[in-house]
C-alpha cells in the first residue's frame, strides 16, 4: 500500500512540474525571466508623500515611486514620510534643494498635508487610496496584484512591493471590497491578478 502511494505522489509531483515548465515556457516573457506584463504610467508628480500612519501606504507608495520597464529602463522619484501632516526642518531642506531650479509637485497619499508646494492629494481608507493612486498613475495595466488590508499580513506586503515595482504594476488592497476592484480592473482593462 505504502508503495503505490509513493508512486502515486510521485507521478503526481512529476506530471504538476511538467505541465508548470510547459505552460511557463509558452508564456512570453520579459527580460528579467517573468511573465510579461503591459503597463502604460501617465505623468505625474516630482515627490511622493505618505504618512506613517499606516504602513500600507508605503506599499502603495513604494511602486508608486520606483519601477521598472526594461533591464535598462526605471523611474526613481523621492518618496517622504511626515508625521501628523508635519514635515521636518529636513523634510523642508530637502523640498527647497529639490525644487532649487524649477517648481515641482507633490503627490500626497492617505492624510492631507500642509505645505506651500503644488500638490495632488488622494485621501481616504488604504483600500481606496489604493485603488484611486492605481487609476491616478495607470491609464492602461494587463495586470494588478491585490494584497490584504489585515496588517496580520503585512510582511507578505512585504513581497509584494518590489514585486509590483518590479513589474510596473499597481497593488490594490483588498478590504471587503471586490465591486471597487473589479470596477478598477475593468477601468485600467485589466486581464490578470
Amino acid at each position: 500500500m505504502k508503495r503505490n502511494l509513493t508512486i502515486l505522489l510521485t507521478f503526481i509531483i512529476v506530471f504538476q512540474s511538467f505541465y508548470i515548465y510547459n505552460t511557463n515556457a509558452e508564456q512570453k516573457k520579459t527580460d528579467y525571466g517573468f511573465i510579461h506584463t503591459n503597463s502604460l504610467r501617465n505623468n505625474f508628480e516630482d515627490i511622493i508623500i505618505i504618512p506613517d500612519s499606516n504602513p500600507l501606504f508605503g506599499i502603495i507608495g513604494s511602486y508608486v515611486s520606483c519601477w521598472y520597464t526594461s533591464q535598462k529602463e526605471y523611474g526613481l522619484k523621492p518618496m517622504i514620510i511626515h508625521k501628523n501632516g508635519i514635515f521636518t526642518d529636513n523634510h523642508r531642506l530637502f523640498f527647497n534643494q529639490y525644487f532649487e531650479e524649477n517648481d515641482g509637485s507633490l503627490l500626497v497619499l492617505g492624510k492631507s498635508v500642509q505645505i506651500d508646494y503644488e500638490k495632488h492629494e488622494i485621501l481616504g481608507s488604504i483600500s481606496d487610496v489604493a485603488i484611486e493612486t492605481a487609476t491616478y498613475i495607470y491609464s492602461y495595466v494587463s495586470t494588478i496584484m491585490i494584497i490584504s488590508s489585515d496588517i496580520n499580513e503585512y510582511q507578505l506586503s512585504l513581497t509584494a512591493s518590489p514585486l509590483a515595482s518590479y513589474l510596473d504594476i499597481p497593488i490594490i488592497i483588498y478590504d471587503n471590497n471586490t465591486n471597487e476592484i473589479e470596477n478598477v480592473c475593468n477601468e485600467l482593462n485589466v486581464t490578470e491578478a
